[in-house]
Parts: structure tokens; sequence; C-alpha cells
């Protein structure tokens, strides 16, 4: 039995996840590499799972299928990302910590906006208290442009493009094509507890990415083009103590609220988008080429 959370990125056994609720002045959504979004819940159960299990190590839904895989007994894809969580989940809890030792330590996490989430993504927004006892809570969706006459086809006509317009548009986007298509390096070991993430724009994702071993071509690059709207955020989440990872949620380092990266020195902000690229371009199984990696895959991690 597998359960987990909506359709998050980076599986956790031990957190709570949700929709965003109005955090960063975004509505009910979960396109963005923010811990709300990506860090979620995932379950499991079966013969030979101790009940009660719980693995501290950096796990993602690209190892859903492996696992799913090995546990069939079928050979596993080359072109899956992930790796099986049968011997994380099967081993004896004396070995689970030794295992884990070997996993890994970061987690390349992507997106392309599909552009057409915006305010009244879901029904979240609650009516006000009423003046009668005991009528119910209504639940509605939120507003999604400033502008009655609009329909939503007229939406992306309206939204800027460059990087002083962006947001300036006539509708409440929260998965803009002008700025939600990003690429996210988190990192979690020892020594470091961050993610970071580079955010391109709308001549990014409508760029030509090349495909390696054949002619076709895929829209959609992890660059940021003259004219477009890009930032980089990094996020640290404290240290990593003994009862990680049951340190509360609620903690103002899992907010994604402090954006360190204008502070953080120039050679380490070189070094991060090397390892971002480096780690994409390394753990990259299908064709399409979004970063134009070439030969860059060899180049040792620094984390």
């Amino acid at each position: 039995v597998i359960s987990c959370c909506i359709n998050g990125k980076q599986a956790h056994p031990t957190h709570h996840a949700r929709l965003q609720l109005g955090e960063w002045r975004l509505g009910c959504s979960k396109e963005h590499p923010y811990e709300t979004d990506v860090h979620i819940p995932f379950f499991m159960r079966g013969p030979g799972i101790v009940p009660g299990t719980r693995i501290a190590a950096l796990t993602s839904n690209i190892d859903i299928a492996p696992t799913l895989i090995e546990i069939a007994g079928l050979p596993a894809n080359p072109e899956h990302d992930g790796n099986s969580l049968l011997p994380l989940l099967t081993a004896p809890a004396s070995e689970v910590a030794v295992l884990e030792r070997g996993w890994r330590t970061s987690q390349i996490i992507e997106y392309l906006s599909v552009g057409t989430y915006y305010n009244d993504h879901a029904k979240l927004w609650l009516s006000g208290p009423s003046a009668t006892p005991g009528t119910p809570v209504r639940y509605g969706a939120g507003p999604w442009t400033n502008n009655p006459s609009f329909t939503k086809s007229d939406c992306p006509a309206s939204e800027g493009t460059t990087a002083g317009e962006v947001g300036k548009g006539s509708c409440w986007f929260v998965d803009s094509q002008a700025s939600n298509n990003w690429l996210a390096l988190r990192v979690r070991n020892s020594t470091h507890n961050f993610v970071y993430i580079e955010s391109y724009g709308y001549r990014a994702l409508t760029a030509t990415a090349p495909v390696q071993g054949g002619a076709s071509h895929a829209k959609g690059i992890f660059a940021c083009l003259n004219g477009d709207f890009c930032q980089s955020e990094l996020y640290g989440y404290g240290a990593i103590t003994a009862d990680y990872p049951t340190y509360p949620v609620m903690a103002r380092e899992r907010w994604n609220v402090d954006n360190l990266f204008a502070a953080t020195p120039t050679h380490i902000q070189v070094a991060l988008h090397a390892e971002l690229k480096h780690a994409y371009c390394s753990t990259r199984r299908l064709a399409v080429d979004r970063m134009e990696c070439g030969s860059s895959t060899s180049r040792t991690s620094n984390f």
C-alpha cells in the first residue's frame, strides 16, 4: 500500500505538506520550489516493511517506480532517475543508518510552467463570521483578475514578460509562464541544509532544447535569457540536529522568507550555479538537454 501527498516532488515519510494558503502572496497552488510544495508525506506498507520504520534519507517520487519494479522482480529501467527504496524499507533497524549514509544528499527538483493556474486554483477561501450563530462556513475560489470583462484566455497577453513588467498584468497567476520556470537543488548532509533555486523567464520557456540522439527538439531550457525576468534564491533550513527530521515544520527557516542569495559572496554564488548545473547534468537520464550539459558532467561535486 502506497500513500503520497498530491503530486509533490520530494517525498519524505515524516512531514506534513499542503497547498499554499497565501504564503509569499500566492494563492492555493503547489508548483513552486518551497518546502510547502516539495516536502511531502510518503507512506508505504507491505511484506517485509517493519511497522514504524522511519527513513531520514533524502527520497523523492522518482524513487517510487524503481521501488515497485524491484518489488515485482523486474530489471531496472535505465531511464529512471531514482533508486529503489526497498533496501531502506526492509533492512533491519541496525542497518538502516548505514544504508542511509550511502544515499543521495542532494536532489534536483525542476518545473516548467503550464501557465493555466490562477488565484482561483482551489476553493479554499473561507466566508467571514456570520451574524447568525451556526451558519455553515462557505468555501470559495479567490479572485483571479482585476478586469471584470476578462476571460482567462485574455490573461497571457496581459502578462508582461520582461524584468520590469512581470506581475503587472490584469490576472493573478500562481503559475506564470513569465516567471515560474525553475530548477532547484535541495542539499541536506552533515554540513549543509539548504535549497538553491534559479528561476527563468518566458523566453527560456519557449526556447528550443536539444534532444540528444535525434533530430527532434523540445521546448524549455534552464537559462536566463536576455530580457527575461530571472532570479536566484538561497534558503538555509538550519542545523541538522539529533531529532531531525522531526523538528517543527513551523520554524522560521522552513518558511522560505529569508533569501540569502544577495548577501552571499560572489564566489559562492558562482559555485552554487556550477553545482546546480553539475547536479542536473550528472543525474539526467532522458535525451532532452535543458542546460546544454556537454562535457560538464565530469566536474567534482563541492557539496
